[in-house]
Protein backbone atom coordinates (compact mmCIF):
# COMPACT_ATOMS: atom_id res chain seq x y z
CA UNK A 1 0.00 0.00 0.00
CA UNK A 2 1.27 3.29 -1.10
CA UNK A 3 2.00 6.44 1.78
CA UNK A 4 -1.10 8.55 0.22
CA UNK A 5 -3.29 6.15 0.85
CA UNK A 6 -1.91 4.56 4.48
CA UNK A 7 -2.78 8.60 5.24
CA UNK A 8 -5.89 8.72 3.68
CA UNK A 9 -7.19 5.38 5.76
CA UNK A 10 -5.77 6.73 8.89
CA UNK A 11 -7.49 9.88 8.74
CA UNK A 12 -10.80 8.42 7.95
CA UNK A 13 -10.16 6.13 10.85
CA UNK A 14 -9.25 8.90 13.32
CA UNK A 15 -12.85 11.19 12.05
CA UNK A 16 -14.82 8.11 12.49
CA UNK A 17 -13.46 7.79 16.23
CA UNK A 18 -13.64 11.56 16.92
CA UNK A 19 -17.83 10.94 15.69
CA UNK A 20 -18.28 7.93 17.52
CA UNK A 21 -17.15 9.82 20.84
CA UNK A 22 -19.17 13.38 19.80
CA UNK A 23 -22.49 10.63 18.80
CA UNK A 24 -21.63 9.11 21.96
CA UNK A 25 -21.98 12.73 23.70
CA UNK A 26 -24.81 13.83 21.60
CA UNK A 27 -26.78 10.53 23.18
CA UNK A 28 -25.91 11.22 26.58
CA UNK A 29 -26.82 14.61 26.59
CA UNK A 30 -30.23 13.75 24.94
CA UNK A 31 -30.93 11.18 27.43
CA UNK A 32 -31.77 13.49 29.92
CA UNK A 33 -34.09 15.96 27.42
CA UNK A 34 -36.06 13.47 25.37
CA UNK A 35 -38.33 10.72 26.72
CA UNK A 36 -38.11 8.47 23.98
CA UNK A 37 -33.87 8.48 24.13
CA UNK A 38 -34.09 7.66 27.44
CA UNK A 39 -36.86 5.25 27.40
CA UNK A 40 -34.82 3.43 24.49
CA UNK A 41 -31.34 3.72 26.51
CA UNK A 42 -33.53 2.57 29.78
CA UNK A 43 -34.68 -0.65 27.72
CA UNK A 44 -31.20 -1.43 26.11
CA UNK A 45 -29.16 -1.15 29.34
CA UNK A 46 -31.92 -3.32 31.36
CA UNK A 47 -30.97 -5.57 28.36
CA UNK A 48 -27.46 -5.66 28.08
CA UNK A 49 -27.04 -5.62 31.64
CA UNK A 50 -28.85 -8.72 31.52
CA UNK A 51 -27.41 -10.59 28.78
CA UNK A 52 -23.86 -9.27 27.94
CA UNK A 53 -22.33 -7.62 31.20
CA UNK A 54 -23.22 -10.43 34.02
CA UNK A 55 -20.34 -11.19 36.50
CA UNK A 56 -18.90 -13.76 34.27
CA UNK A 57 -18.73 -11.89 31.02
CA UNK A 58 -17.00 -9.12 32.68
CA UNK A 59 -14.39 -11.55 34.10
CA UNK A 60 -14.03 -12.91 30.86
CA UNK A 61 -13.81 -9.30 29.17
CA UNK A 62 -11.01 -7.81 31.40
CA UNK A 63 -8.94 -10.97 30.88
CA UNK A 64 -9.03 -10.37 27.78
CA UNK A 65 -8.76 -6.53 27.62
CA UNK A 66 -5.83 -7.08 30.14
CA UNK A 67 -3.86 -9.61 27.62
CA UNK A 68 -4.54 -6.70 24.76
CA UNK A 69 -3.04 -4.31 27.03
CA UNK A 70 -0.05 -6.70 27.60
CA UNK A 71 0.68 -7.41 23.83
CA UNK A 72 0.54 -3.70 23.17
CA UNK A 73 3.32 -2.82 25.76
CA UNK A 74 5.10 -5.50 24.33
CA UNK A 75 4.66 -4.14 20.80
CA UNK A 76 5.32 -0.72 22.00
CA UNK A 77 8.22 -1.57 23.51
CA UNK A 78 9.72 -3.90 20.76
CA UNK A 79 8.92 -0.85 18.24
CA UNK A 80 11.04 2.05 20.24
CA UNK A 81 13.77 0.00 21.19
CA UNK A 82 14.32 -2.25 17.83
CA UNK A 83 12.64 -0.56 14.87
CA UNK A 84 13.19 3.10 16.45
CA UNK A 85 9.98 3.90 15.17
CA UNK A 86 8.35 7.00 17.97
CA UNK A 87 5.94 7.82 15.25
CA UNK A 88 3.53 5.57 16.17
CA UNK A 89 3.68 6.50 19.78
CA UNK A 90 0.71 8.37 20.12
CA UNK A 91 -1.91 5.29 19.02
CA UNK A 92 0.17 3.09 21.09
CA UNK A 93 -0.71 5.22 24.07
CA UNK A 94 -4.41 5.66 22.93
CA UNK A 95 -4.91 2.20 22.92
CA UNK A 96 -3.33 1.75 26.31
CA UNK A 97 -5.74 4.33 27.54
CA UNK A 98 -8.51 2.53 26.01
CA UNK A 99 -7.38 -0.59 27.45
CA UNK A 100 -7.45 0.99 31.16
CA UNK A 101 -10.59 2.90 30.55
CA UNK A 102 -12.43 -0.15 29.62
CA UNK A 103 -11.17 -2.20 32.60
CA UNK A 104 -12.45 1.01 34.74
CA UNK A 105 -15.69 0.90 33.21
CA UNK A 106 -16.21 -2.65 33.68
CA UNK A 107 -14.98 -2.61 37.50
CA UNK A 108 -16.62 0.85 38.76
CA UNK A 109 -20.41 1.21 39.68
CA UNK A 110 -19.80 5.12 38.67
CA UNK A 111 -19.78 4.38 34.95
CA UNK A 112 -22.45 1.32 35.37
CA UNK A 113 -25.32 4.26 36.87
CA UNK A 114 -24.83 5.97 33.29
CA UNK A 115 -28.04 5.38 30.93
CA UNK A 116 -25.15 5.65 28.13
CA UNK A 117 -23.35 2.52 29.74
CA UNK A 118 -23.11 0.07 27.38
CA UNK A 119 -22.94 2.09 24.76
CA UNK A 120 -19.93 4.02 26.22
CA UNK A 121 -18.18 0.54 26.14
CA UNK A 122 -19.38 -0.33 23.00
CA UNK A 123 -17.49 3.11 21.43
CA UNK A 124 -14.48 2.31 23.71
CA UNK A 125 -13.66 -1.16 22.45
CA UNK A 126 -14.59 0.20 18.95
CA UNK A 127 -11.94 3.10 19.46
CA UNK A 128 -9.26 0.43 21.07
CA UNK A 129 -10.16 -1.89 17.78
CA UNK A 130 -9.61 1.17 15.50
CA UNK A 131 -6.50 1.95 17.05
CA UNK A 132 -4.92 -1.35 16.45
CA UNK A 133 -5.97 -1.33 13.17
CA UNK A 134 -4.27 2.36 12.84
CA UNK A 135 -1.13 0.94 14.33
CA UNK A 136 -1.33 -2.20 11.57
CA UNK A 137 -2.05 0.81 8.85
CA UNK A 138 1.17 3.10 9.82
CA UNK A 139 3.85 0.07 10.49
Amino acid sequence: MSKTVKKVFYYIFTFVQIAMVVGLKVVHDLSSKKAGVNHHLRFYKSKYNNEIFTTVNLLTFKVIIGIVMILLLIALAYYIFKKKKTHILLDFIISILCCILLIWMLTSTTPMSLLVYPFMVLVTVLELVIEIIKIFIII
